[in-house]
Formats: structure tokens, sequence, C-alpha cells
């Protein structure tokens, strides 16, 4: 399911520089990739559904690059991979033989142009904040992999892949080649996490010698949410 969801870019800042005088402008595509970097940050790394991603994408055209557009992608997916064993017969014998069968299912997928620049990209150093809202009710991040093991009880040489993964990506496309400029950051999201405020009370009678009343015990307890992430503290 495609997102919906815009991405608010707030307003990109600059700091222009001059290349070197005696720098060649004629330097090849592959040294210009070299020379310029495109980092991706984001304020945290595990979020749950609902929650707002802030992230800045840090520009250093050090030499002109030969595009317009700087992009930015946001994607979720889970995918599968699993080997089998089956028999088939060939002429009076069967044979055993393994296959292989894949899978994969993208539910989220943002692709969304942060700026452009009708004459390409100048020169300096820039970033650009922007801000999205991710969608509620995101299946957690999982990872599990079983490696071959062709002498296990199984005896077929079983192998098992499953992964739900999130992404976060910049990227500058190249308009004189297939290369492209581009950063990754992977993020966590927590499955199943409630961000409502938690509250409970409880009433008790206090009682001495098992059955002598000394009064009520009234104890009342409230988070601000279900569930807290790693490095986070309760008010």
């Amino acid at each position: 399911i495609a997102s919906s969801l815009p991405v608010s870019v707030l307003a990109p800042c600059a700091t222009r520089f001059r290349p070197d005088k005696g720098r060649s402008t004629s330097a090849s595509l592959s040294r210009l990739l070299n020379m310029n970097e495109l980092p991706i940050r984001t304020n945290k790394g595990d979020y749950v559904g609902g929650e707002t991603i802030f992230g800045v994408v840090y520009l250093a055209a050090r030499s002109p690059i030969p595009s317009r557009k700087l992009k930015l992608k946001i994607k979720g997916y889970e995918k599968c991979e699993w080997d089998y064993a089956y028999s088939e017969r060939e002429g009076e014998n069967w044979v055993r033989r393994t296959g292989t069968r894949k899978g994969r299912t993208q539910f989220l997928e943002l692709n969304q142009n942060l700026i452009e620049y009708e004459d390409g990209f100048p020169v300096g150093f820039f970033y650009y904040p922007f801000q999205y809202t991710l969608p509620t009710g995101l299946p957690g991040a999982f990872y599990y992999k079983l490696q071959n093991r062709k002498n296990d009880f199984r005896g077929s040489g079983d192998a098992v892949l499953a992964e739900v993964a999130y992404k976060v990506k910049a990227e500058v496309e190249l308009t004189q080649s297939e290369n492209k400029l581009k950063a990754v950051q992977l993020f966590t999201i927590h499955g199943g996490c409630k961000t409502r405020d938690l509250e409970s009370k409880k009433t008790g009678m206090v009682k001495t010698c098992c059955c002598i009343p000394r009064g009520e015990i009234h104890l009342a307890a409230k988070l601000e949410k279900a569930t807290y992430e790693g490095d986070r503290k309760s008010g």
C-alpha cells in the first residue's frame, strides 16, 4: 500500500565555496562521485507507527553535479526466501531435487523530490531538513536467516530467509550516467506498541492479624504510553 502522506521539506540551507583554482573542471564522472558526498541522518533509529521521522540530508557538492533533483525515498517491505526438496521421476528411477522460492511485498513506499535546481546543483555545502509522519499499524522489523546445513536431519540443505525492513534513502540521479549519488539509512519499527496513555487505579483494605480492618489504601499509576523503546525514560 503506497503511502499518501507527504514529506515536509523545511527551509534548505547552503554554504557556498569556491573550488581550488588549480582543479580541472574536466574530471571524469567517477572522480566527481568520489569528490561529492551525500550523507543522511534521522533523529533516532527506532519508531512506532504514527510517529514522525525528523531527518536531514547533507550534500557536499565540491564540483558541479550533472543533475537537477534530489529525491527522498522511504520504504517498508517484507521478503522471504526458502529452499525446498522434491522428487522427480526420470525413467524408472526417482531423483531428489531442490528448488528455491522467493516472495517480496512492499507495503510502504514514498518517493518525493526534496529540491530541484533547473540549472543543476550549484557547488557548495547544503543541508535539507525534512519530516515525515509514519502510517499507523506498521508491522515490526524482523530478520531471520537459516544457513544451508546439508548434514542436518532434513537432509536437503534447507535455507530460509525472512525479513521485514525499513529504510530511508536520499538519491541524486546523474543525467550523464546510470550511476547515482545516494545514501541509505535503515531504521526499526516496533510493531504492536500502544502510544496512548496507560493508567491504573486500585483500592485495597489494610488489615492486621489477617482480619482486623485498619482503613483503605489507594494507589494510582500513570505512564505516557504503554511501551518504551531503548534509551528512553518515563517521566
